[in-house]
């Protein structure tokens, strides 16, 4: 039910809305393990925004792309 509710939430005009339901989301299908839908959520954070980038090395770690999650961490380290 939840789920729903927070995709729901990303159809806001709210930009801060948007963000909170896709944060919610993020989180909740990596706890399920779930991580290319974790993954698709990340699409409503800017590329640039360093929480989208330690989010994808998350995601990168967890599914064994350990050197796509290391050039992520290696970039939030420069930042």
């Amino acid at each position: 039910y939840f789920v729903s509710c927070y995709q729901r939430a990303l159809e806001s005009e709210d930009e801060h809305v948007k963000s909170s339901a896709a944060n919610a989301l993020y989180h909740y299908y990596m706890g399920c393990e779930q991580f290319d839908k974790a993954e698709e959520y990340l699409d409503y954070f800017s590329a640039e925004n360093p929480e989208h980038k330690r989010k994808l090395a998350a995601v990168y770690r967890e599914t064994g792309r350990e050197d796509e999650a290391l050039q992520m961490f290696e970039e939030l380290n420069i930042m």
